[in-house]
C-alpha cells in the first residue's frame, strides 16, 4: 500500500531528485536501518534506533533525543530552484531547534515556541548569506502536517522567492529583492 499513490496517483516526478516513502517496501522494508530513494539511487541510513510505525500509513518514528538519518551521497542542496515536501508529526518539544530535517543548510525546524523554520542560502548581489523564513502561525504538538517550502532564485532578476504552505495553504511568502 503506497501512501502516496492512494493520496494522489499523479505525482510530479518531473525534476525529482529524491522521494522517499515509508509506507512503500521498494522504498522501506520495516527493520531495516536503509531506506531507499524511488527515482533515484540515493538512500537514506537510519542511525540509533529510528522505528517505523503503521502511523499515517506509514511512517517513521525518531525518538526527538539521537536518532538521525544521513544520506548516501551529499548533493548540491543550492539550486536556483528546490521544493521540499514532507509530513511529519512531533510529539513533543524536546529542545529549541526541533530540526525536522537538515543539510546544514536548508533546514527546517519546529521551534520550541511552536512556529515552523525555515532556513536556506540567498544569492543576492554576488553575496551568499543566510536567510530565515518563520510562520506566521503557531502550530501543536501530535497533530500531522504536510509542509511544502519552495525556493526560487531567479536567475535574470537575481532576485529570490520562498513560500512556505502548511496542509496546502500558503502560509508566508518572502521575496528577497537583489539590490
Amino acid at each position: 500500500y503506497n501512501m502516496a499513490f492512494h493520496y494522489s496517483p499523479k505525482i510530479v516526478t518531473d525534476g525529482l531528485e529524491f522521494y522517499l516513502d515509508a509506507s512503500n517496501s521498494k522504498s522501506y522494508v520495516s527493520g531495516s536501518t536503509l531506506c531507499d530513494d524511488l527515482v533515484g539511487t540515493k538512500s537514506l541510513e537510519l542511525n540509533n534506533g529510528v522505528l517505523y510505525t503503521s502511523d499515517n500509513l506509514g511512517s517513521l518514528e525518531f525518538d526527538g533525543l539521537n536518532d538521525y538519518c544521513i544520506d548516501s551521497e551529499i548533493y548540491n542542496m543550492n539550486k536556483a530552484e528546490m521544493t521540499f515536501d514532507f509530513w511529519f508529526k512531533r510529539y513533543a518539544s524536546n529542545n529549541s531547534y526541533n530540526m525536522v530535517w537538515n543539510m546544514y543548510l536548508p533546514y527546517f525546524a519546529f521551534r520550541s515556541d511552536n512556529t515552523f523554520h525555515f532556513s536556506r542560502y540567498t544569492h543576492i548581489s554576488g553575496v551568499t548569506t543566510q536567510r530565515n523564513l518563520y510562520s506566521n502561525n503557531t502550530f501543536q504538538n501530535n497533530v500531522w502536517y504536510n509542509v511544502v517550502c519552495t525556493n526560487y532564485q531567479d536567475v535574470i532578476s537575481g532576485n529570490n522567492i520562498v513560500n512556505m504552505y502548511i496542509n496546502g495553504e500558503l502560509e508566508v511568502t518572502e521575496t528577497v529583492a537583489n539590490s
